[in-house]
């Protein structure tokens, strides 16, 4: 039954070349553990199964006669459709990746797998299979209750049958009831529907859900399979099976149930008599089956057309009763079908059953059927069912025929009549005369005629007798004797015989009569029987294989197959367990050793391989875990021998111990893990301990005996490696580690030292790590001991930090300068020890331009310089720029403190002074105009009479305020050259008196008014265009009174005198005041200051000293705009003004220092000249001496300068 081993080298290279194709699939495909790879395999050529090529062609993969290990990555060829793996020599477990393979709707593992496995759950995920071979292979477990997954297989795959075969294996348990939901999917054809799982172990009950398989198709011509022989099954069957007739519309085209060699008892279902099967197969023979056979099973004449349509075997059962004529009808023509109840007691009546709860002693007894007085013995066939009547012979069953057969019209026949003494034969058609012992007793007178139908020919009546033929009447029996039986004369009865008042009769059948003139015939005892059916003369008793019950005639019943009967018995005893025999036994004989039976068995089965017998068993028995049995029929289990073991029970060989294992007893179950440590090969006895240098994996089962890596060392028999202890090393494969030497090092598990990197050391042997250098200590090489010292290489000054490879720190008060080396710390920072020049510490006040810069500034407003070593954040929050003298917008420049800072700007803070300042002149201008208005002749008055005190009064003013001007000119112009500023309380009082500058620029906060600052190139066109267009508003406005006066006068024909316009002169006398503030501004623009800026600043070299707002570059076109608008202002303001009021005076210089007269007479002249009079500008000329009348351009040039 399973396949051929012997060509395992092709099968190997077949697997060889499955490897290499799985392989190289699998680098195409996702590394993810679940993900699948889907594609077609497809070899060139025709697939030649003879030479176990490999093919993959239409989504099916033949793999037939392969030998080894099945690979796991046959899980990942999803849309493999069909995978044949049949007759193939396969070891290790069944994959249970195949479950992955959903896409399979056929599967083949016929005969494929020699090791002891179980049927995997995962094959319950093939919900598209439709059909699953797993026979004959070693498959042990029970049948997981996924397979009834199955059911979905023909709705999502379209497959029209659906079939799982797992017989001659070695399953076990009960049967799961989801079983029944194969082929039970509604709304497809399904045409066959098969559970085939014959010749295993299992156990239990059968399941009513079994009914259902293949009853959801819905359509006509469905094969239904259901089989479950020769197992170990019980109890009776389910009713349910006669669902076989489709529930779902459809019907069936055949059904099969074979249920033989089991353990079923209790009746046959009458519902089986339901199955429209057109075939249909009921092999439940070899159970212990009983009572009657049900006479809905004549029902069956669907499928009783043929001997091959209609198989019902029910031999080897307790079945009793008769033959229902309904069944016997089926055994003949025109259906002849095949019933087979030999060796049961059919025609026994069920009159009591002994006993029913002992399936191996179930037999039937009852009381004797009284004997029939004819001579004729009844026949007893499963062609006739025997008359009522035990006088007439058996009556033929008529042949069934058509109803709608027509009715045959009888032929007419020539009339016959018979004389007196005669009677009409119809087997002859002819007249003969009564027989002896009988009288014609036709009323009528002769002749009669033969249709006249009916037998004239009357026993003698008793006490009569006639022993003539064709006699009219009978003579009476001479006084003291009475007629014989058969009424042919007279006297006393004869054995045989008895005598019934005046007449003899014959012994009944079962009774005998072995002398004449009884009474009473005497009853033949149990297991006896009588010569003849009546009339018998002795009664013999039965021989071995036969027996009779008491009352039995003529023949003793012969015992069928399985049961056996000593001579004279009046029963038929059931052959034990263990025991069979052939019909007609006298005694069962006994199984021998290696073979089985079952109660009432005709004969002995062998026990199948991985079981055994001894002799006279009911039952074949597993091997044992640690033993076996190869053959059939085996007598006993063999113990596996050392190095071997048997896993399972039931197993039909023992396996090599793998590598890894051994196993020195015989009879093992499991072969012993060798020691950690230790390794053997395959098929050892014991393990071998590992060298030194050596040790063995556990999880790789201790195969082989593996090399140490470096850093691992390990002694004899170790089953690991252990790692090296920091500080020591070792090469591969040693027993052992060493030491590192002084100034090397390792961590654990080094198969080296490392040399320790510079700025390290190690002073001793065996160190696991380096020291770090002390601070002050330096080792700029690798691989050393000690270290050196800073200052003792380097000189003062020079430090280094912790583990340092060179002396890259400075002490404290030394920083490392942009040549490397340490230098004093610069004055205005703080040196920190390892102070670089990145690093400097800025004091408060002070500002440095980019953190490469060796050159500290001083700010010029301390407090908007924090100071500090980051770069970006040196300046007050609101401050920014070069020595943070700028204010970001919304702040400004607040100078109420000596040392000046930025603030937000807000009307308290920003806004106060210009306000008070702008309310006082607005209240003192206000006041003077009102005075001026309602005062104006007092004033006049007062004006004429101290005209000369005033003129000295504003003289001595204006020089005060020229004076003031000039002070604090200079205190500005010495600040921003570098100048000391001013101690207190100088510089205070300057500051209060600063406002004479007349600067409003420096009052007003302008920086709070643009929202992107306000530099000096706005103040200087600010302070430059205001005067300009006042002047033009004045000359306007001054030129429009003049014409509006003109016209005045000459609408009233007055003739205007010419009026001299001196707008020019007032504008002078106005800009001579802001004419220094203006002019110095103008002058700022041209005086620029450079600063060391280091390397990598973000900021410029050269800034203005007024503004560090603006940037001193000349490709800066904004820069160039400033500088040309700053020179033509200086030929307006600075130059210009100076020389107009020189011009203007010059006009008049011979009558402001008159010739030829003393200097008394001469100022005296200028008083009394109305031409000097009308002139306004002449007041810068007549505050001095006539021949000083130049010295105002000096005092104006002098505060310019």
């Amino acid at each position: 039954m399973r396949g051929d081993r012997s060509d395992r080298g092709d099968r190997a290279r077949a697997m060889m070349l499955l490897r290499v194709l799985l392989f190289t699939l699998a680098t195409a495909m996702p590394a993810a553990g679940n993900e699948t790879f889907e594609t077609e395999v497809d070899l060139s050529g025709e697939c030649d199964w003879r030479a176990y090529s490999l093919c993959h062609k239409n989504s099916t993969i033949d793999l037939r006669g392969l030998a080894g290990s099945l690979p796991t990555q046959l899980g990942r060829l999803t849309s493999t459709r069909n995978l044949n793996l049949s007759n193939s020599v396969m070891s290790g477990l069944t994959p249970t990746e195949i479950g992955l393979m959903t896409e399979l709707t056929h599967l083949d593992l016929t005969n494929s797998f020699v090791d002891d496995s179980s049927l995997p759950s995962e094959f319950g995920s093939l919900v598209k299979l439709g059909v699953a071979f797993f026979s004959e292979n070693f498959f042990s477990s029970t049948i997981p209750t996924q397979f009834g997954n199955l059911a979905n297989s023909i709705s999502s795959s379209g497959n029209n049958w659906t079939s799982l075969n797992v017989h001659y294996n070695y399953l076990s348990g009960a049967l799961p009831t989801e079983l029944g939901k194969i082929g039970t999917i509604d709304g497809h054809e399904l045409r066959f529907a098969s559970l085939i799982l014959g010749e295993n172990d299992l156990e239990g009950t059968i399941p009513t859900e079994l009914a259902l398989i293949g009853t959801g198709g819905g359509v006509s011509g469905i094969t239904t399979e259901l089989s479950l022989y020769n197992n170990e099954i019980s109890g009776p069957m389910p009713s349910e099976l006669g669902a076989f007739n489709s529930q779902h519309g459809g019907t069936r085209d055949a059904a099969y149930f074979e249920g033989f060699d089991n353990m079923i008892t209790g009746t046959v279902p009458t519902e089986f008599g339901y199955i429209s099967a057109s075939t249909a197969h009921l092999h439940l023979y070899q159970n212990s089956i009983t009572g009657s056979l049900p006479t809905q099973l004549g029902q069956l004449s669907n499928a009783a057309l043929s001997v091959e349509n209609l198989q019902v075997l029910l031999s080897s059962n307790s079945l009793c009763s008769d033959i229902p004529s309904e069944i016997a009808a089926l055994t003949v023509a025109p259906y002849n079908s095949k019933w087979d109840t030999s060796n049961t007691f059919i025609g026994t009546p069920c009159c009591e059953a002994l006993p029913a709860v002992d399936y191996t002693k179930i037999g039937y007894t009852c009381a004797p059927t009284p004997g029939p007085s004819s001579t004729q013995k009844p026949t007893k066939t499963l062609t006739a069912v025997p008359s009522p009547d035990p006088t007439l012979e058996p009556t033929e069953l008529p042949v069934p025929s058509p109803t709608t057969a027509p009715t045959l019209v009888p032929t007419m026949a020539p009339t016959v009549t018979c004389e007196r003494g005669e009677y009409y034969n119809s087997d002859s058609s002819a007249c003969e005369s009564c027989s002896i012992g009988r009288f014609w007793n036709y009323s009528e007178a002769p002749p009669y005629e033969a249709d006249e139908g009916g037998d004239f020919c009357t026993l003698c009546p008793a006490g009569k007798y006639q022993d003539l033929e064709g006699q009219s009447n009978c003579t009476a029996c001479p006084s003291g004797s009475t007629s014989y039986a058969a009424r042919d004369g007279c006297g006393v009865c004869p054995a045989g015989q008895y005598q019934d008042s005046q007449d003899c009769k014959y012994c009944p059948e079962g009774t005998y009569g072995q002398v004449e003139g009884l009474d009473t015939c005497a009853t033949c005892g149990a297991g006896s029987k009588t010569n003849e059916y009546e009339g018998a003369t002795e009664c013999t008793g039965c021989s071995a294989g036969r027996a009779a019950t008491e009352g039995t005639a003529v023949d003793c019943d012969v015992c069928p197959e399985g049961t056996y009967a000593p001579k004279q018995s009046e029963t038929c005893e059931n052959c034990e367990a263990g025991t069979y025999s052939a019909e007609e036994s006298g005694s069962c004989d006994t199984c021998e050793a290696g073979k089985r039976s079952r109660v009432r068995w005709s004969n002995c089965t062998e026990c199948r391989p991985g079981k055994f017998a001894i002799a006279q068993s009911g039952s074949c028995t597993a091997c044992s875990s640690g033993s076996y049995s190869s053959t059939w029929a085996s007598s006993a289990c063999v113990d596996c021998p050392s190095a071997k073991f048997a896993k399972n029970a039931s197993s039909t060989e023992c396996m090599d111990c793998p590598a890894g294992k051994f196993n020195p007893a015989k009879g093992s179950p499991s072969c012993n893990q060798c020691d950690e440590g230790k390794i053997s090969t395959a098929a050892s006895t014991s393990c071998t301990s590992c060298s030194g240098g050596k040790y063995s994996d556990p999880s790789k089962n201790n195969t082989n005996c593996e090399a140490c890596v470096a850093g691992r060392y390990s002694q004899t028999a170790d089953s690991s490696c252990t790692a090296c202890d920091s500080g020591k090393f070792s090469a591969e494969e040693s027993s052992s580690c060493t030491s590192c030497s002084s100034g090397k090092y390792s961590n654990s598990s080094a198969s080296e030292c490392d040399e320790c990197p510079p700025g390290r050391i190690t002073a001793s042997n065996g160190r696991q790590e380096c020291e770090d250098c002390d601070a002050g200590y330096h080792q700029p090489a690798s691989g050393e001991s000690v270290c050196k010292g800073c200052i003792d290489r380097h000189g003062p000054g020079y430090s280094s930090s912790e583990g340092a490879t060179n002396c890259t720190l400075c002490e404290a008060r030394y920083y490392r300068d942009s040549d490397d080396k340490c230098s004093g710390c610069l004055n205005d920072a703080t040196c920190a020890a390892g102070t670089t020049t990145e690093t400097l510490l800025v004091k408060p006040g002070y500002f440095r331009f980019s953190s490469t810069s060796e050159v500290i500034e001083e700010c010029p407003y301390p407090a908007n310089c924090v100071g500090g070593s980051n770069q970006s954040k040196l300046c007050l929050i609101g401050a920014t720029g070069p020595l943070c003298t700028l204010c970001e917008p919304n702040y400004h420049l607040s100078e109420e403190s000596v040392e000046g800072h930025c603030e937000p700007c807000s009307v308290e803070t920003s806004w106060t002074g210009p306000i008070v300042a702008g309310c006082i002149f607005i209240v003192v201008f206000t006041l003077f105009c009102v005075g001026l208005y309602y005062k104006k002749d007092q004033l006049l008055k007062f004006e004429k009479d101290n005209k000369l005190k005033l003129k000295e009064f504003g003289s001595q003013c204006n020089s005060i305020f020229v004076t003031m001007q000039i002070v604090l000119l200079l205190e500005s112009n010495h600040a921003e050259v570098g100048g000391t500023e001013m101690p207190n309380p100088y510089s205070g009082f300057l500051k209060t008196v600063g406002f004479l500058n007349l600067d409003v620029i420096q009052f007003v906060p302008f920086n709070c008014v643009y929202s992107d600052g306000f530099d000096h190139g706005k103040a200087l066109v600010l302070e430059c265009s205001v005067p300009l267009a006042l002047f033009v508003l004045a000359l306007s406005f001054s030129g429009w009174q003049t014409r509006r006066r003109m016209v005045a006068a000459v609408r009233a024909g007055v003739r205007n005198k010419e009026e001299t316009n001196h707008t020019m002169t007032r504008f002078m006398q106005v800009l001579f005041l802001v004419l220094p503030t203006i002019s110095r501004r103008i002058c700022q623009t041209f005086r620029c200051v450079d600063y060391d800026v280091g390397e990598g600043s973000a900021l410029h070299h050269s800034y203005l000293v007024v503004d560090y707002a603006v940037v001193c570059d000349q490709t800066s076109e904004e820069y160039r705009n400033m500088i040309i608008f700053a020179s033509l202002m200086l030929l307006v303001y600075p130059i210009g003004v100076p020389l107009a009021v020189l011009t203007m005076l010059g006009r008049f210089r011979s009558r402001l220092d008159p010739k030829n007269l003393s200097e008394h007479d001469a100022i005296k002249q200028r008083q009394n000249d109305e031409v000097l009079r009308k002139e306004p500008i002449m007041t810068f000329a007549l505050l001095y001496r006539p021949r000083y009348w130049w010295y105002e351009i000096y005092n104006m040039l002098r505060r310019l300068a």
